[in-house]
């Protein structure tokens, strides 16, 4: 065996066992969700969402799939890091901007929402009709900013954008690992009403990531989306208590605004966010001339990392410019020189994906339940 197969086999059996991460994460979900259907534990419907969140965030996608991660791949704390793309490294505006597309993001989700419930209205799906928190104090709105923005943040950015991507960081094609992303995101929701606006969200969050190589712009993300619909939900629910006649006439005035200017205008804020901090990554990450050898035509680029050689003729000017970056981003991106070895993305046999198959397979199977369930 040469040192191209050996590394790809170990390629392989990264990628399946990530997946299998993957996959006990996907179906520790659906049990708990169908016990706690079955299982009356006599607790009010807040603590009750509040136990389910604690058992599936913090347990299924916190707790377990470290320590699968450390028996199964490697008990050193950078692979980790590495693997679940949990490095913090990117400039602050790439954080700064990350605040703005959550923001925008919730209220683009209208759009998706929309087309979504009128699919649904037009095969018949009937809505099981439900009230939500009622704040009654601001102790049940900050746990519920805990439990329903704090949380799912880490804890759904850790598996679906960290320890997924991690075992499709071998897919050459970017969009593919980005609609690859999305969907899952949008399947583990596993709520047929959820499916689509947390697709189109995974798939604008997948793309941060990779663009960053962290999670971590997209917990941002992930938590001002979600800080956004409790804080609406808690706005809305107090103007609706103390004025609701007057409630409903200022939201019928501003139903144009909120159903069709605002998404529409958050739409071109987050496409323009997003090429921002992919041109803003390029820059962080360009490498820069250290020395030239005009005889030989050869100059050396560096980054913080590692040295790399680039042949050809003396560039006029610096390498900063769009056009420029993401030219010299995809030769690093392929080509990495490594004490004198060329290392390229190793190609997977596909029965290393087959537990992220599996675990797109149960998680469908489960969204499909609950529209057949709701089905009149």
């Amino acid at each position: 065996m040469n040192i191209k197969d050996l590394t790809k086999n170990t390629e392989d059996k990264k990628v399946f066992k990530l997946g299998f991460i993957v996959l006990i994460s996907t179906l520790g979900l659906q049990i708990t969700r169908l016990n706690f259907g079955l299982v009356d534990l006599n607790l009010p419907d807040l603590y009750q969402g509040q136990l389910f969140t604690l058992v599936i965030q913090g347990f299924f996608m916190g707790i377990l799939p470290v320590v699968l991660y450390k028996l199964m791949i490697s008990k050193k704390h950078k692979d980790l890091v590495e693997d679940a793309s949990l490095s913090a490294k990117a400039p602050p505006r790439v954080f700064v901007t990350s605040v703005v597309i959550g923001f925008c993001l919730a209220g683009f989700s209208i759009i998706p929402s929309l087309l979504q419930n009128l699919f649904l209205n037009s095969i018949g799906y009937q809505r099981n009709l439900n009230s939500g928190t009622l704040y009654t104090n601001d102790w049940i709105l900050l746990s519920d900013i805990i439990f329903v923005a704090v949380f799912p943040a880490i804890f759904e950015e850790f598996v679906d954008r960290g320890i997924l991507l991690g075992a499709l960081k071998n897919v050459k094609n970017v969009a593919i690992q980005v609609v690859v992303v999305g969907l899952y995101f949008g399947f583990a929701h596993q709520n047929i009403l959820q499916f689509f606006p947390a697709a189109i969200a995974g798939m604008i969050i997948g793309y941060v990531a990779i663009s960053t190589g962290s999670i971590w712009p997209g917990v941002i993300i992930h938590f001002c989306n979600n800080f956004s619909v409790v804080i609406i939900s808690y706005i809305n629910q107090k103007m609706t208590l103390s004025r609701p006649m007057q409630h409903i006439a200022s939201t019928s005035n501003a139903l144009f605004l909120t159903d069709f200017l605002w998404p529409v205008l958050a739409g071109f804020i987050i496409i323009f966010a997003l090429r921002y901090i992919h041109i803003s990554m390029l820059k962080f990450k360009a490498p820069k001339v250290t020395s030239f050898d005009p005889q030989r035509g050869i100059y050396t680029l560096s980054t913080d990392e590692k040295t790399y050689t680039i042949y050809g003729m003396e560039p006029e000017k610096a390498l900063h410019s769009p056009q420029e970056l993401l030219k010299i981003n995809n030769i690093l991106d392929h080509i990495v020189e490594d004490s004198g070895v060329i290392i390229q993305k190793v190609k997977i046999s596909m029965w290393a994906y087959a537990p992220i198959i599996a675990s797109f397979a149960t998680a469908i199977f489960a969204t499909i339940a609950t529209l057949v369930w709701g089905m009149r």
